[in-house]
């Protein structure tokens, strides 16, 4: 379970992302700045036994972002002989391309089968109001399919169809009563509305919960302001800046 949005400004654009895990999953390591593909990211360290060290969100220095969520309701049940590689290793391998139209066809041109199916939002560098396109690749396990996002993007392993519905009303309320701002979106994103719970952007459920909110801004500066752990319990972020 995942909810991404973001604000278009002037001058480039801001992504809030919640990430909804297993509690028993390990726990990611901070936003560090990753020199070889000069972008900024957490690391996701998999299952027990993983060697996946892969990342579901990331920032590149030319302001190009990429934000996966699993596919749950397609998900390939494992039989004997499946190994499918971590779908957070693709990030790695995409961030440093610096145009919309190059990771698709970079993803084109991978073996999916694979991995397990996802989406994939691609945020252009040149991203503003007057250029708001925000650009998905979903892979179903069989077909990759191309389209555009609109804001809120929901993943969901439990009642899809009701978290949406729950969660897209919150936003709509919202966008209706004030004009979205930086605030009022992270204030979505630690919602506990209709009540804590599974529906509830800051989601939590005995076996799972929101383990972290990022928030990227590019623009004239790039930056990713990390909060490890679910956001209603404390205001502690970790910053990371592009270094110019």
């Amino acid at each position: 379970m995942c909810t991404l949005t973001w604000l278009l400004n002037n001058d480039g654009y801001e992504v809030f992302f919640n990430r909804d895990e297993q509690r028993s999953r390990p726990k990611a390591a901070l936003p560090i700045y990753d020199a070889p593909t000069e972008s900024i990211f957490p690391i996701d360290p998999g299952q027990k036994d993983s060697t996946g060290k892969g990342t579901w969100i990331a920032v590149n220095k030319n302001g190009l972002s990429l934000c996966l969520l699993n596919n749950y309701q397609d998900s390939i049940k494992a039989g004997d002989g499946d190994n499918f590689t971590s779908r957070g290793l693709l990030i790695p391998k995409l961030i440093h391309l610096n145009a919309p139209e190059k990771i698709i066809d970079s993803l084109e041109a991978i073996n999916l089968k694979d991995f397990q199916p996802f989406s994939l939002c691609i945020f252009p560098s040149n991203l503003s109001m007057m250029n708001n396109r925000v650009f998905t690749c979903t892979w179903n396990g069989e077909v990759l399919t191309q389209g555009f996002a609109v804001s809120p993007v929901i993943s969901s392993a439990v009642q899809l169809k009701d978290v949406i519905q729950s969660r897209t009303e919150l936003f709509k309320h919202l966008a209706a009563q004030k004009n979205l701002n930086t605030d009022s979106l992270l204030d979505f994103h630690c919602s506990h509305k209709p009540e804590k719970g599974k529906l509830s952007v800051c989601m939590h459920r005995d076996d799972a919960s929101t383990q972290s909110l990022s928030h990227i801004r590019a623009g004239k500066n790039i930056s990713f302001a990390y909060h490890d752990g679910p956001p209603c319990k404390n205001n502690h972020w970790t910053r990371v800046f592009i270094p110019e």
